[in-house]
């Protein structure tokens, strides 16, 4: 061990040095004054000793920072691969949901009712369902060698009806055209196009549905409807030829009658006029009563067939329908603008006009408690607008007229069916406190009224 001493000689510092002892051993050791004395005291101890704490501490703090970095690496690579096996697990997940929608997409295009069509940019058929192959008669293979025009009735002639038109793809609105089989047959079609987008290729869908029952529906429901029309015609015509023959009956036959009862009843009358004048009062007043049976007689035989509209005309049949109404009601008309009807319709037509403003006039006079009464007409090219319109109580059109309270609305059915069975239409406006207006259009008959033809009304 070497002094530890100061300048002068004299030890004047204390200090710790690591040295080697006797033994040749490491010592850590500390040497010190000893007050009052020329001496120093040195302590020693083994530097194995001294580090021995500090090596422990060394070893497990490198123990714990091994293990936490061991754990951490453990960790994240335990959530590295969670989320690996999340993914995939994902990634599976999707690719089994979209095995299964495609299959089912496969399943309800292959078995669905309607034909479906996948076709590319250049419009070839590059798939087609099962139903597409049974309605065009070709095999798959077959069909797959399409385009889309080759199903056309006319071929490339209906391109300009295929999926070209964008408007058409992007709205997916639907067309009817004519198709082909591959035995050359056509049947009508109904398409409804959409735009489809398959890893990145634009691809068009066709929808395509056989209209043959549907058109065969049509057409049957069709000809019913014009048998019908056909039979409810002819029903009005023998309605208004057995109305004319009673009328005629009534008019000449019963009229006739009367009169002749009355000249009798009068003459008798004149006879016993100074004998016997209670009987004279008598005869006066059932000569007032035959007077009244006479005149209901004569408009009993008007309104079942009015003489006038064979003999003078549509406009001066109408003139006197107004006059007798206009006794009870203020009806405004200008009797000029009806002058220049009569050569514009057929017999028929007349007859359903006259009838129209009849049955117009009658129901103002049975319910609408009207005041006053509006009659106006407006003549086109080819047709002719009548106006009947009142200020009575109205009534909700929509609640009258259905199926339901059929029974009673018959009168403004059998208006509408002389509209339609007359190749017109006619409207019926109305609402609670606002009156009501009949608007019924009759289109101008061009024979007619390039011939003049007023012939009498017959079946």
């Amino acid at each position: 061990m070497k002094d530890i001493s100061g300048g002068g000689g004299r030890f004047n510092s204390e200090k710790t040095t690591e040295e080697l002892d006797y033994r040749g051993v490491p010592v850590l050791a500390a040497t010190k004054r000893i007050p009052d004395s020329p001496w120093f005291l040195t302590a020693k101890i083994d530097l194995e000793e001294v580090t021995a704490p500090l090596r422990e501490r060394f070893y497990m703090v490198a123990f714990i920072l091994v293990a936490l970095v061991t754990s951490s690496g453990a960790g994240i690579a335990y959530l590295w691969r969670s989320r690996d096996v999340l993914y995939y697990r994902q990634q599976y997940e999707a690719e089994r949901e979209r095995l299964e929608l495609a299959q089912r997409y496969e399943y309800l295009v292959r078995n669905a009712n309607d034909i479906i069509l996948h076709l590319d940019k250049d419009l070839k058929i590059i798939e087609a369902n099962e139903r597409a192959l049974s309605s065009y008669g070709y095999s798959r293979e077959e069909f797959l060698r399409l385009h889309l025009w080759d199903l056309y009735s006319q071929g490339k002639n209906n391109a300009g009806e295929t999926a070209g038109r964008e408007w058409e793809i992007q709205n997916g609105q639907a067309f009817e055209t004519i198709h082909k089989r591959k035995d050359g047959t056509t049947f009508p079609v109904a398409i409804t196009s959409s735009a489809l987008e398959i890893d990145g290729s634009k691809l068009y869908q066709k929808i395509i549905r056989d209209m043959t029952k549907s058109k065969e529906k049509e057409e049957a429901l069709l000809q019913s409807k014009e048998r019908l029309q056909f039979l409810s015609s002819q029903l009005l015509i023998t309605q208004e030829n057995e109305r004319g023959r009673i009328s005629k009956e009534l008019h000449d036959d019963l009229g006739q009658a009367l009169m002749v009862l009355k000249f009798q009843l009068e003459l008798i009358n004149s006879k016993c006029e100074d004998a016997n004048k209670a009987l004279h009062i008598d005869f006066v007043s059932l000569l007032q009563y035959l007077d009244g049976v006479i005149e209901k007689v004569r408009r009993l035989s008007w309104d079942l067939s009015p003489a006038s509209l064979e003999q003078f005309g549509l406009s001066t049949t109408i003139q006197n329908l107004l006059e007798v109404f206009g006794e009870h009601y203020d009806i405004r008309w200008s009797p000029d603008d009806l002058q220049g009807i009569d050569n514009l319709f057929s017999p028929l037509a007349q007859v359903n006009i006259y009838r129209i403003f009849q049955e117009s006039l009658t129901n103002i006079g049975r319910h609408a408690e009207a005041s006053r009464i509006s009659v106006s007409l407006k003549k086109q090219e080819d047709h002719v607008s009548f106006t009947v319109a009142d200020n009575g109580r109205g009534f909700e059109v929509n609640e009258v007229c259905n199926w339901q309270k059929l029974g009673k609305c018959i009168g403004l059915e059998s208006m509408q069916e002389r509209a339609q069975l007359a190749g017109g239409s006619l409207e019926i406006r109305s609402q609670p406190g606002t009156g009501t207006k009949i608007i019924f259009t009759m289109p101008i008959d061009k024979e007619t009224a390039a011939h003049g033809d007023l012939s009498p009304f017959t079946g």
